[in-house]
């Protein structure tokens, strides 16, 4: 797990040599002197020390086995999303989750004692490994389209953390598109160190084109007025949830600038637009060029000081020099639950409920075939 920097040429070559060679083709390729070849054979056996090239009739089978039993720990639960509600305020024309639902779906609520069951089985379930932390996610739709819920639940995760059943430093946080933050609901999350994922895409121009109200009306102001109530409330853990779509992308810097500057936060992530079950959101075309501007926008974000979700976690795996085996938590991390209380590994499927199953005694993410697969 080191690093090792090669010249962008030196790319073609590993392609060239990628299914073998031997030393006599070599040699006649390069038209080389016997003083060069007993260099290259030299080189070559230093590689082969290093592990970085190997004879074409290695067996990786063993490497890749031991791979995995290093770096690869199965299921391990940190991570649980709270589906406050599947309902929302707005009408976000990339939305996966909604434009996911089937005709005719029928919107629900979770109830408190739905919100605290499953508190519960979080805590019970995250403490079959032991990470470094803990995190639950209030999640929608709109989660505080359900306020009742949403307070119940935090007031029951910060009685757990008392009582040593979460960890200390057990994560609780939100992602919201501000648009129904009170100076009440501002205060609650204040008081009890909720962290606030605000969701917006650059400026109100941009920001309308897509993240709009059911009417059709832009949402940039209310989410704007909700931010203002959090700082008025002194909340201070605030980031942004900056998805990127073909509205943005072509000057997704100079969004990410004036975002940045208006709502002064030291944290931000970039969403790649997903699809749902019934609609295509990203293509190749879009792909190069929202990676291409997130970089390009990342080298900004760090100039100032400013955390980007996105790209930090990949390198910071690579400077730790870890194994990163996915960038998403739905491959072993996390367990979502859904309003009525279904347990899945992704909230993609909410509308569907492909992936989901109702909980039963003695069910647990740890055996089950969804969750290992």
């Amino acid at each position: 797990m080191e690093v090792v920097f090669l010249k962008k040429t030196f790319s073609g070559i590993i392609e060239d040599y990628k299914f073998g060679k031997s030393i006599e083709m070599m040699d006649r390729q390069m038209d080389i002197s016997d003083e060069d070849k007993k260099n290259l054979v030299r080189l070559l056996k230093r590689l082969v020390d290093f592990g970085m090239t190997v004879p074409v009739e290695y067996d990786e089978s063993n490497d890749i086995k031991n791979c995995k039993e290093n770096n690869l720990s199965g299921t391990a639960i940190n991570l649980l999303y709270l589906i406050l509600t599947d309902e929302c305020n707005f009408a976000c024309k990339y939305c996966f989750i909604e434009n996911g639902m089937p005709e005719n779906y029928q919107f629900s609520h979770m109830s408190p004692a739905m919100a605290k069951k499953r508190i519960d089985l979080f805590a019970d379930w995250s403490h079959h490994k032991k990470s470094k932390n803990k995190s639950i996610l209030f999640y929608g739709g709109e989660p505080l389209m359900n306020q009742k819920t949403f307070k119940d639940a935090v007031l029951h995760i910060v009685k757990l953390v008392k009582q040593d059943k979460l960890p200390k430093n057990t994560d609780i946080s939100m992602i919201t598109n501000g648009s129904l933050i009170t100076k009440e609901i501002a205060e609650f999350i204040r008081a009890n160190g909720v962290g606030v994922g605000l969701s917006v895409d650059g400026m109100p121009e941009t920001n309308n084109q897509c993240r709009v109200y059911k009417s059709g009306g832009g949402t940039f102001q209310s989410t704007w007025n909700g931010y203002s109530r959090l700082i008025d409330a002194g909340v201070d853990d605030i980031g942004i949830s900056f998805t990127v779509g073909w509205h943005n992308i072509g000057n997704l810097l100079d969004n990410t600038k004036y975002v940045i500057d208006k709502f002064k936060v030291k944290s931000l992530g970039y969403n790649i637009l997903m699809d749902s079950e019934h609609q295509i959101f990203a293509d190749r075309d879009y792909a190069r060029k929202a990676s291409d501007e997130i970089i390009q926008c990342f080298e900004y974000l760090r100039e100032q000081g400013i955390y980007e979700y996105r790209m930090m976690r990949k390198v910071e795996f690579f400077t730790n020099k870890k194994v990163y085996p996915n960038d998403c938590a739905a491959c072993g991390r996390q367990v979502v639950a859904l309003p009525s209380g279904e347990i899945g590994p992704c909230q993609t499927f909410m509308g569907s409920k492909k992936y989901f199953t109702k909980y039963k005694t003695g069910f647990s993410p740890y055996t089950d075939k969804t969750f290992a697969e």
